[in-house]
């Protein structure tokens, strides 16, 4: 993970919160990065309460929830469709680092001789990805296959160029390159 400290001084709602809360984040934003998924607060798979929060961060539980609610009260992270709280920055850097590698492993003849028909894409995209959005996390669908790049921008249904996104995302990122839908979130 980098750290960017002009980001994190320009972050006006993390500003808004105690230095308290903002140390707290610092905590939860390292957890997050090592997580199985990376960007949310998992440990060995499971959301941390505030109970498991405060015994990894040697804070009480009655402090850490009141500075969780303070970040979530001004919308310093998101949560996902099982409460588990996540950082959008973190899981946007992931799924970018994640794309670039998907390209950077395939010649141009290796995604033209994967260039197959659609049904056959959906499929090898499911069973490829799973049933989790690429984008948010979510394991709750329904789930629809997205082009990376926009077929109107030149996209193909080369696998390499499709994903497993929930609808929110796909009608959100509608026509959009990844790269710019997620640089807008």
């Amino acid at each position: 993970m980098k750290f960017y400290p002009q980001d994190w001084r320009a972050d006006e709602k993390l500003r808004m919160c105690s230095l308290a809360a903002r140390g707290l984040w610092m905590e939860m934003l390292c957890l997050a990065a090592k997580s199985d998924r990376p960007g949310f607060l998992l440990l060995n798979g499971r959301p941390l309460d505030p109970a498991d929060l405060a015994r990894l961060v040697g804070a009480s539980e009655p402090e850490t929830a009141r500075l969780v609610g303070e970040l979530e009260q001004w919308g310093v992270f998101s949560r996902d469709r099982h409460g588990c709280i996540f950082d959008r920055a973190l899981v946007r850097a992931h799924v970018k680092r994640a794309l670039r590698q998907i390209a950077r492993d395939m010649t141009d003849d290796e995604l033209l001789a994967t260039a197959i028909s659609w049904s056959a894409a959906r499929k090898a995209v499911f069973e490829r990805d799973g049933l989790r959005c690429t984008y948010c996390g979510s394991e709750e669908g329904p789930f629809e296959v997205d082009h990376i790049v926009p077929r109107s921008r030149g996209g193909s249904n080369c696998p390499s160029n499709l994903t497993v996104a929930c609808r929110p995302c796909n009608i959100s990122k509608f026509n959009h390159p990844v790269e710019v839908w997620l640089d807008g979130r």
